[in-house]
């Protein structure tokens, strides 16, 4: 346990250096107006120490489509960036792999690939993982934006992966990704066509998108003449052969309030667990997850943070017990959300406080049921109120439990999500 200690301290110290480093050498790339929203982001990488990004496929271009490397890419849409994260030549080919595909993947922390990102396109979202609880294994990140040009941030943690760059391509839990991002393309009606694609790759994809189910998940009904989606940020996480999490984070920012101090933004999560049993036919089934979820109050550089007052106001649903659907509400200066899901062989139990501010839910799994054993999304939501013209800043952490047997073999996972995502309004 001191070994690991000793690691995460060399980590920490390592990615601050760089970051420090980094800020010394590299010309500011804030938004004017938003630079020292942005300057505490950094672009150093936080990959786990012994797991090298440098050597990903070290004779490919800096940048190669995942056609090429033999994987699952939908309308040559997808792009891999293999170059140094943080270094001059991975934010040149990030700037340029946005005109060859709509979705850049690369091996590095998504504060890495954000900050590569063209003002113009990294200017509504962003996220960070905690690097005092990095993970041990590779980070793949994602980006892409809708059909209207909303941003989406996929981040996918594999914790016990050890192989090469090579073998990460070539497994499983990459290519399950990889299909994940595209559902969820398709499921929001995403445009992520590359320039150059053919009339029967469009046809193809039309058909996909209008034969899927619109109401196969819950999503919020927002009064879109008072709100405005500032997009989202997803994350995957999987443990062979406990089972899978999926979150995936909307805000929306509400236009019209008469308050001349503050802000708020209205955010949805959808949740997803999936069990080892039903993917692995490893006998282990969902018991509990539990998020947290708390205002982040600090803007600027790690090194000279600024207090800034951010609050829970408001979270759905309550504590419920397991029996049919629960309804989910919230609203605040005229925009609300509302929307139902179901709560079979499932208990809800909901914390809300303000001091400190946070809202926290946990969701019980009824074991061998289908429930337990099959992927269902559970989605909560929350207000959170910022100073006028800030941006919205969440911290997120949880625990998931995964176990065989009624509860005798358990697997648990704590910081499963620790990492903050952030927001602002055009």
């Amino acid at each position: 346990m001191e070994r690991r200690h000793v690691k995460l301290r060399i980590a920490l110290v390592v990615v601050l250096v760089g970051i420090c480093a980094l800020a010394m050498s590299v010309p500011a790339m804030g938004i004017a107006g938003r630079g020292t929203e942005w300057d505490y982001i950094g672009v150093a990488d936080n990959s786990p120490a012994g797991y090298s990004t440098s050597r990903v496929l070290a004779e490919a271009p800096c940048a190669v489509s995942l056609e090429s490397l033999g994987c699952p890419n939908p309308g040559n849409a997808s792009v891999l960036i293999t170059a140094t994260p943080g270094s001059a030549a991975f934010v040149k080919a990030v700037r340029e792999a946005r005109s060859q595909g709509k979705i850049v993947f690369a091996f590095a922390n998504p504060s890495t690939l954000v900050s590569a990102l063209p003002d113009h396109e990294r200017s509504v979202n962003a996220a960070w993982l905690n690097p005092e609880t990095s993970q041990t294994g590779p980070i793949v990140t994602s980006y892409y934006r809708t059909a209207n040009g909303l941003p989406v941030l996929d981040i996918l943690v594999l914790p016990l992966f050890e192989g090469s760059d090579e073998e990460l391509l070539a497994s499983a839990e990459f290519r399950d990704h990889l299909a994940y991002v595209d559902e969820f393309c398709r499921s929001h009606n995403f445009n992520v066509r590359s320039r150059d694609m053919t009339d029967i790759e469009v046809a193809a994809l039309s058909s996909a998108v209008e034969a899927l189910s619109a109401d196969e998940e819950p999503r919020p009904l927002f009064a879109a003449a008072s709100s405005y989606s500032c997009g989202f940020v997803n994350l995957s996480a999987s443990y062979p052969t406990a089972g899978r999490m999926h979150m995936s984070t909307e805000a929306v920012f509400v236009y019209g309030d008469t308050n001349p101090s503050k802000d708020w933004y209205l955010l949805s999560s959808w949740i997803s667990m999936g069990s080892g049993q039903w993917i692995w036919n490893s006998g282990y089934q969902k018991d509990y997850h539990r998020l947290k979820f708390a205002p982040y109050n600090y803007d600027g550089p790690v090194w000279n943070p600024v207090y800034t007052p951010r609050s829970i106001i408001q979270g759905s649903p309550g504590s419920t017990p397991s029996g049919g659907s629960v309804s989910v509400s919230v609203s605040t200066s005229g925009v609300g959300v509302s929307y139902s899901y179901p709560l079979v062989d499932i208990t809800c139990t909901a914390w809300l406080s303000s001091i400190p501010s946070e809202v926290k839910w946990q969701h019980t799994f009824v074991y061998d049921t289908a429930s337990a054993i099959y992927d269902n999304s559970q989605a909560p939501a929350y207000i959170e109120e910022v100073p006028q013209g800030k941006y919205c800043k969440v911290y997120t952490v949880g625990t998931a439990n995964w176990h065989r047997y009624f509860g005798i073999d358990d697997y648990t996972v704590n910081n499963i999500y620790n990492m903050v995502m952030m927001w602002a309004h055009p």
